[in-house]
């Protein structure tokens, strides 16, 4: 990793200053991205409700070889194509001498991070020049929403790499346009296959809509749009074909529930969400679109990253439901649009953003810090019954301490004249029948009403496994 040194002969005792060269920036990117994307994935439990679910998915395919239809135990419909759990599946097995099944399962969404960084780099070096490909995946690494969201087992981080793929394809279309062909029908298949009809009309609508302007409308991108299309028609087809042949009812209520979507919508959250979600990103890209506000319905970078935005919120509306990792595409082209806007700040700009950010993330990562210390030690005494009520938790800090790499035990259930839960698939399978059963007698109770507990009544909602066991710990207590 060479350093030169550029020294200022023309002032006396100078000192000379390191400028680092191309290739050494980018070594150090890619060293911060390994460590960003490894951090978190290996020794702790499922961390919400939605990666106890995705592991019940996995157990059941690599139990019972349900490849086709990817259903978790207690459900008898799909929510996602079954790519990512395929994938999940595949490497758990591969690994499963040296990993247990969750912990080798959770490394492929480290396997699609990374490729999702990759593919963010080369579209803002293929939209703004050389080096602008570093700053883009800067500032699309720094986000608030994919700090949040983005070591989750969930298919949704699988979706987010074909949608990156698709806008790559559309920024290469003119200066490649056989491989972006290649690239835009993979990118579209990709992100079908893992996060089902909305994620690959994303690619499809922002593709068709871009000959409405000048630029696009030529031969070339006529081939790439052509081919691009021929080519995700294999992936678009093998899943439905192979479901209908093994489970037809499946494919048809999935389908029916694919179209429902675009009855309910949630464009006013997400919108919202963006401010602080697509932290730092929205303000530097809005600070472009003010800069080249001139140059926005003219050059081709402008058209594509507004045209593919747009198509993005319009689908990321439709989601099932509000929760914030149904909104990682919107970070996409606001990366890109603000990887080629930060060069324009001006000085004094560039440096309050930044001791703003040194400053606001500072003291969020010492509360983060200080309030995990509470609820696993029990100190600071308020903060750490603070934390513990939040939760909807009654466990003691000292006995809901996760013992991540002996064995994964959750608390202590000898009180119950019951086992200790080694592994957490067991024991997100035993919670998902008893709450089976539990409804079976009780079905006046909704779902959501089944998740709300305390020991004298329903509270609070348990938004993690540890909570989940308790409630499991709870029930079998009363019935006892």
């Amino acid at each position: 990793m060479a350093f030169e040194l550029e020294h200022d002969w023309q002032q006396n005792l100078a000192t000379p200053r390191a400028r680092i060269g191309e290739k050494a920036k980018t070594r150090l990117l890619i060293l911060l991205c390994t460590v960003w994307v490894c951090i978190g994935l290996l020794s702790h439990q499922p961390w919400k409700p939605d990666e106890a679910q995705s592991i019940s998915i996995i157990n059941n395919m690599l139990q019972q070889g349900n490849f086709a239809a990817p259903i978790a135990t207690g459900n008898n419909s799909i929510a996602n194509p079954p790519l990512y759990y395929l994938t999940a599946a595949g490497l758990a097995t591969l690994l499963s001498p040296v990993l247990s099944m969750h912990d080798g399962a959770r490394l492929v969404t480290g396997l699609w991070m990374a490729l999702t960084l990759l593919l963010v780099g080369m579209t803002g070096r293929e939209l703004w020049g050389w080096g602008a490909g570093r700053q883009t995946t800067f500032i699309f690494l720094g986000s608030v929403g994919l700090v949040v969201t983005a070591h989750l087992l969930m298919p949704e981080v699988a979706a987010l790499t074909g949608i990156a793929m698709g806008l790559y394809a559309l920024a290469l279309a003119k200066r490649r346009p056989f491989r972006a062909s290649g690239l835009l029908g993979c990118g579209i298949g990709i992100a079908f296959l893992t996060g089902g009809l909305n994620a690959a009309l994303i690619t499809v609508t922002a593709a068709l809509a871009l000959p409405l302007f000048a630029n696009w409308r030529n031969r070339s991108y006529a081939v790439v749009l052509g081919l691009g299309l021929l080519i995700a028609l294999p992936w678009l087809a093998i899943w439905p074909l192979w479901l209908r042949q093994s489970a037809p009812e499946i494919l048809a209520a999935w389908w029916q529930n694919s179209l429902q979507l675009f009855s309910t919508t949630y464009h006013t959250y997400f919108l919202n969400l963006l401010s602080w979600y697509a932290w730092p990103a929205l303000p530097l890209a809005l600070w472009g679109l003010w800069r080249y506000r001139k140059d926005l319905l003219v050059q081709r970078q402008y058209q594509l990253l507004l045209t593919f935005f747009l198509a993005v919120f319009l689908f990321v509306g439709f989601s099932p439901d509000d929760r914030g990792i149904y909104a990682l595409p919107l970070l996409l082209p606001l990366a890109a649009l603000a990887g080629g806007s930060i060069e324009t700040l001006r000085r004094g700009a560039a440096s309050a953003l930044d001791w703003f950010g040194l400053i606001l993330f500072g003291f969020m990562g010492f509360f983060i810090w200080l309030g995990w210390i509470a609820m696993m030690w029990g100190w600071p005494a308020k903060l750490a019954e603070r934390m513990h009520k939040l939760s909807g938790v009654d466990i003691h800090p000292q006995s809901a301490k996760i013992e991540s790499l002996g064995g994964h035990r959750l608390g202590s259930r000898h009180d119950h004249g019951m086992e200790p839960l080694n592994d957490p698939v067991v024991a997100v399978d035993r919670l998902c029948q008893k709450l089976q059963r539990h409804h079976a007698q009780h079905p006046e109770c909704s779902a959501r009403e089944l998740c709300l507990h305390q020991q004298q009544g329903p509270r609070q909602r348990t938004g993690s496994i540890a909570g989940l066991l308790h409630w499991d710990t709870y029930v079998t207590g009363q019935s006892r």
